[in-house]
């Protein structure tokens, strides 16, 4: 049976990633889409983020640490930033490429999609993105329905730093959630900053979930998680 899978936040675990393909049996008869933030916090960002573009059937996504790479190859971003926001290992990495090396992986970070669409038995049609939505560049397509994609969008191209870091999704008050058109699956926030009980398990709502289960942040108890769409369950992986 061909499987559809889903993680975020990796954050340069290449051991970790490896671990998790096999874990689940990974092969060339399944999916996964990985809803950014490969790069940065972990060692190994850069050799992640190689081997995950070198896979066929696994689909990245735009996370803000892979704004972030973006950013500094295009001169917007200084290297004690990106190393305040957990870069050092993913810039070592870069400061040893040449520039057609250099200019070789803006390219494919620039080519990185928003979000993707996946077709999930208990959600229907749903999104999954890095970030969710922007509550300030809310798409209506009537008085009742927002539409998530073009909101995604919107937010995004008005305000791409504040967009890519925010955490709107999680303050959303509950009518506004309701009025999504399309379930979201994304990542972003540790999931430890959002459950009750501070576990680093993810959270599921009515209307979206948050898969990153703080592998950035290790010292809270963070991990990889996987969530296989076709059983509805969670995978993690033992912290590595």
């Amino acid at each position: 049976m061909n499987k559809t899978y889903i993680c975020a936040d990796i954050h340069g675990d290449l051991a970790g990633y490896k671990e998790l393909l096999n874990l689940i049996d990974f092969d060339d008869t399944d999916r996964m889409t990985i809803a950014g933030d490969v790069l940065d916090r972990g060692k190994y960002g850069i050799e992640l983020l190689e081997l995950v573009l070198s896979q066929s059937n696994v689909s990245l996504l735009l996370g803000n640490h892979e704004m972030f790479a973006i950013m500094y190859l295009s001169g917007e971003l200084s290297q004690d930033d990106w190393i305040r926001f957990g870069g050092q290992d993913t810039l070592s990495g870069i400061l040893k490429m040449n520039q057609a090396k250099k200019e070789e992986l803006l390219h494919k970070l620039l080519a990185l999609p928003l979000y993707t669409e996946i077709e999930s038995p208990v959600y229907g049609n749903t999104v999954v993105t890095h970030t969710g939505i922007d509550l300030d560049n809310l798409v209506y397509v009537h008085d009742d329905v927002i539409d998530v994609k073009e909101s995604i969008k919107a937010g995004f191209e008005r305000n791409t730093y504040n967009f890519m870091c925010g955490r709107d999704i999680h303050y959303a008050p509950t009518e506004i959630l309701k009025r999504l058109n399309q379930y979201i699956i994304l990542g972003h926030v540790p999931t430890y900053y959002i459950n009750d009980d501070y576990s680093c398990n993810a959270y599921r709502s009515d209307y979206y979930m948050d898969i990153d289960c703080g592998n950035g942040k290790k010292r809270n108890g963070g991990r990889i998680c996987c969530y296989d769409v076709n059983d509805d369950i969670y995978i993690y992986c033992k912290q590595s």
